[in-house]
């Protein structure tokens, strides 16, 4: 029955104009919650998500019907749908222990996890903070290809960003096409979700702000090749093109530390010896020709421009976000120059108008073998 005065049976929750006000301060306050409520919680989620996802089907059914396709031709929406991890996985049985050094304003330790064995995923941290991670050697590190269409199977929305405070993308998003890095503490449970992990990082953003090689030679770096309970390992390093895993293995034996390299100095050109970069060009000599021609046709911060360097992958971003704010301004001189031009003006005074390029947008992106950027240090 619904109490008396508002859906909520504690009467302060019915005090509220917006309902999602009192669920900020119980998520300020309370998380994370305790494991009865956690486990509420994701029953209702699931709930949801399968209603949800029985929708989507369901609409796309009804579009496929609607164009005369009795069989769907595209079978991804179906396969998404009918992936369910709870055939196979199990969530771990206890919540992993807190350790690292004490916050002394909020005096939690440095290093909490959910329930999930995920580092609480509003955390970001420092260089040094993910160098005492790592250092700790609780976590296997597997070389990941970013997965598509697997938002459902994180525990969260922002459990799949990259936990470098400093990452160059502001969002700390990992995209489709990217690398990234997955700190697995509990590689050996083949009962534990793969994509339930202790954090992500972008392969740039380790290999940007620590010394890589070194940790390849002293840590569990490892290429994903594993094939899961499920089928198809989509994060598989192996996905697209099965010599990505010898090229992993390579960099792990023979990649030379930085305080070995060039004197004890790593050059500014650094990321052409990486194996963020090394990787992205095997993708990109593999890949079917077709593609290629596709891109130069569309044009745009695409990866054959920035070769995932994720430095010139942000500042391009902010070029054509520039240039994008730019246009109203440029067409409307274009526009006054005309009208001066129909007056009767000089030619010499109409030259000063520019004319709106409409490739104006992709114009002047730097490239990772551009000389006029500066490579990041």
């Amino acid at each position: 029955d619904t109490p008396e005065g508002g859906p909520f049976l504690n009467p302060i929750l019915n005090s509220f104009t917006h309902p999602s006000t009192p669920l900020r301060v119980i998520d300020a306050y309370k998380y994370p919650f305790e494991d009865e409520l956690q486990r509420a919680l994701e029953a209702e989620l699931q709930r949801q998500n399968e209603i949800a996802a029985k929708q989507d089907l369901a609409d796309f059914y009804q579009a496929e019907l609607r164009h005369g396709n009795k069989t769907p031709r595209n079978k991804r929406p179906m396969n998404i749908s009918n992936t369910d991890p709870k055939k196979w996985y199990r969530p771990l049985s206890i919540r992993p222990d807190s350790w690292g050094a004490i916050n002394p304003q909020t005096m939690d330790r440095t290093f909490n996890y959910t329930e999930h064995g995920e580092l609480n995923p509003r955390d970001v941290f420092s260089v040094q903070q993910m160098s005492e991670y790592i250092g700790s050697h609780r976590a296997t590190l597997w070389i990941q290809t970013v997965p598509a269409d697997s938002g459902r199977r994180y525990p969260s929305k922002t459990s799949d960003k990259c936990r470098f405070a400093s990452c160059p993308d502001s969002n700390r998003t990992i995209r489709k096409g990217d690398f990234r890095v997955a700190f697995d503490e509990h590689p050996t449970n083949t009962l534990k979700d793969p994509f339930h992990n202790a954090a992500y990082t972008h392969l740039f953003c380790l290999e940007k702000f620590l010394d890589f090689p070194q940790i390849c030679k002293s840590f569990d770096v490892r290429p994903d090749t594993r094939t899961l309970k499920e089928g198809k390992n989509r994060m598989a390093i192996t996905r697209d093109h099965k010599s990505m895993e010898d090229i992993v293995r390579t960099f792990i034996r023979e990649s030379v530390e930085w305080k070995y390299f060039n004197g004890g100095r790593r050059p500014e050109n650094y990321y052409e010896y990486t194996l963020c970069s090394k990787l992205t060009k095997e993708h990109l000599a593999k890949q079917p020709k077709h593609l290629q021609t596709i891109r130069e046709q569309r044009g745009g911060n695409t990866i054959d421009i920035h070769q995932n360097n994720l430095d010139i992958f942000v500042a391009n971003q902010e070029l054509k976000k520039e240039r994008a704010e730019r246009r109203p301004s440029d067409a409307k001189r274009e526009r006054r120059g005309r009208k001066r031009k129909n007056k009767g003006m000089s030619n010499e005074e109409d030259s000063d108008e520019s004319g709106l390029d409409e490739d104006i947008l992709q114009r002047g992106l730097n490239s990772a073998q551009s000389r006029g950027m500066k490579k990041p240090r």
